[in-house]
């Protein structure tokens, strides 16, 4: 498990998040949070006890809206940056 990248794949997540909740991001920044998204998705151990948490955090970034072309109105963004927080702390932990 590369720790450094996914928890920079977390922080891009957190952050592009964040801006999403007070406008819309352009091309270049909706590319990084999908590169985040699947950052998190391929690079999380299959068989670590917070794979399934962190598989749910990147579902729930791709159903809030914040990667639709147009944006939708998100909904849930508290949760994934709460999310992001708690596998952050987590990686640090480890």
């Amino acid at each position: 498990m590369d720790k450094l990248r996914l928890k920079t794949a977390l922080s891009d997540i957190w952050a592009l998040v964040y801006l999403a909740k007070t406008r819309d991001l352009d091309l270049e920044q909706l590319d990084k949070l999908r590169e985040a998204v699947n950052a998190v998705k391929r690079g999380w151990p299959q068989n670590d006890p917070f794979r399934g948490r962190a598989s749910m955090l990147c579902g729930d970034v791709r159903s809030s809206g914040i990667l639709s072309l147009p944006p939708r109105k998100q909904k849930g963004t508290e949760g994934i940056m709460g999310e992001c927080q708690s596998l952050q702390r987590y990686l640090d932990s480890n």
